[in-house]
């Protein structure tokens, strides 16, 4: 009942604490940069590189702390800890104070599974972006490092509890995230294609981002690509 308790707490603390406003992308959504923004998805995915318990010792038996690239612990209720990485691709309307921008983001990180419909990790990687102004041709092109945490990631279809279902990791390819980074370094309006009139300046901005993500190692292990 205690864990019941706590998915329910995450999954409603996700949705009240980082619930983007209604002209947002359902699919994946980043706050602005207090500048171009919100930015909506252009597709996204996640990759589980290597997680632990997932291979045995040949003499003892006892799991071994890491395990097979590109595998998933047996159980869902394992308590593991896995390498992921993360790519999302992103894209910011034009509006009054900025022209079109293209964002991606690159994050690798640690998460840990603390249910088997939860969990809970950090995150270090780098965020893309470029514009250009169609009035002049002028291309703005910039990078930074980003830093994230929490990275809280809720697992709906695990919480079904027909017994094919709660007994296959595979079923955790459909997942729901929330995560709050911070872009390292100085933004301003000249790292975009800005239009006159137009000034800011940030340093080491803290964004919200949440939306749907789905994890391709569970998807495989849910297809039997692996085993």
């Amino acid at each position: 009942m205690n864990r019941l308790r706590l998915c329910a707490a995450l999954a409603l603390g996700i949705v009240l604490v980082g619930s983007p406003p209604a002209e947002a992308n359902i699919w994946d959504w980043l706050e602005e940069l207090n500048g171009p923004g919100p930015a909506r998805s252009r597709g996204n995915f996640m990759v589980n590189l290597i997680c632990s318990g997932t291979r045995k010792d040949d003499r003892s038996g006892h799991s071994r702390s890491l395990g097979r690239v590109f595998q998933l612990p047996k159980e869902p209720d394992a308590d593991t800890t896995c390498l992921f990485f993360d790519q999302r691709w992103l894209h910011a309307e034009a509006d009054a104070r900025f022209h079109p921008v293209d964002i991606s983001i690159t994050e690798f990180g640690t998460s840990t599974w603390v249910h088997r419909t939860a969990e809970i990790g950090a995150g270090v990687g780098v965020v893309r972006f470029s514009s250009t102004n169609p009035e002049t041709g002028q291309e703005f092109k910039g990078a930074r490092m980003t830093i994230s945490f929490p990275r809280v990631v809720y697992r709906p279809l695990l919480a079904i509890p027909a017994t094919r279902i709660r007994n296959n990791p595979g079923w955790g390819f459909f997942q729901v995230y929330f995560k709050e980074s911070i872009i390292v370094g100085d933004l301003d309006q000249g790292d975009f294609a800005s239009k006159p009139g137009n000034v800011f300046s940030r340093r080491h901005q803290r964004v919200e981002s949440m939306g749907f993500i789905i994890d391709a190692t569970s998807f495989a292990r849910l297809v039997h690509l692996i085993d």
